[in-house]
């Protein structure tokens, strides 16, 4: 792995040329060894370029000041997990709305959830959505802050959610920093919502769910509603998103809900 830096680094640390990157400098460092390069990655946004596929990954520093800024504010974060299901105009209408209330949101991708991104939404969503949340982090950065319970948010959202994540969730399996994190929820009584996004379920999914749910998950479908009088998939979207949000206690203007008539 890569590091290219997107600010000016501190006065003594070398810098060079790579490529078209002429602003940036490239340190090779391993995933586990990133929180011992100390003060130099603190509020810094670095890329992750993935040797192996070429993709690049925004992500922030395990040992940022990220949470301790949000917290001030008097607000803590909060927490969009997005895995390789199918569904990701539900994370970036969501992201939107996060946006719109003043709600900071730290943002984790895993490697299927790009690609399903950039598959359904191009490029640009995935940078789109990049852009709206506060921070990033990689789903392989097992050391950063989501994966401490002694770290403050306010909730954390799996939209879409796999049946692979939901049953590491269940089992209390922590591959990567989105199952760690939702692991942390779980023990630390804190909102943890899964948005399955899936059909048919079979009995192991459903099995799955329940565990989560005995765990202290929030088990939320993605099922589209139509009272509403949707005219785009954008409206479908936005409204789970706005319904996920009123779930966590926002309000959000302008949401329909059934007044009986």
């Amino acid at each position: 792995m890569f590091i290219y830096w997107k600010r000016e680094l501190p006065e003594g640390v070398p810098r060079q040329e790579h490529g078209n990157q002429k602003r940036e400098t490239k340190i090779a460092v391993s995933p586990g060894r990133q929180s011992l390069l100390g003060s130099h990655l603190q509020s810094c946004w670095f890329n992750e370029i993935n040797e192996n596929n070429g993709m690049e990954t925004t992500i922030m520093p395990p040992n940022s000041d990220y949470l301790q800024t949000a917290n001030t504010k008097g607000t803590p974060p909060l927490i969009l997990a997005v895995t390789g299901a199918s569904g990701s105009i539900y994370s970036l209408c969501f992201l939107e709305l996060m946006k719109e209330l003043g709600q900071q949101t730290a943002l984790i991708i895993s490697q299927a959830g790009r690609e399903v991104i950039c598959h359904e939404l191009g490029t640009r969503g995935l940078k789109d959505m990049k852009a709206l949340a506060s921070c990033c982090y990689d789903a392989s950065q097992t050391g950063a802050e989501p994966a401490s319970g002694s770290a403050r948010w306010r909730a954390m959202v799996i939209l879409p959610c796999t049946m692979g994540t939901l049953g590491a969730v269940a089992n209390g399996i922590s591959a990567n920093l989105i199952h760690r994190a939702a692991d942390c929820f779980l023990k630390e009584k804190r909102p943890l919502v899964l948005v399955p996004r899936e059909t048919p379920l079979n009995r192991v999914h459903l099995k799955n769910m329940l565990a989560a749910q005995d765990a202290g998950a929030v088990i939320y479908p993605a099922m589209p509603s139509f009272y509403h009088r949707p005219e785009s998939v954008e409206d479908i979207a936005r409204f789970l998103a706005g319904r996920i949000a009123e779930f966590l206690g926002f309000h959000v203007k302008g949401l329909k809900v059934w007044t009986g008539k």
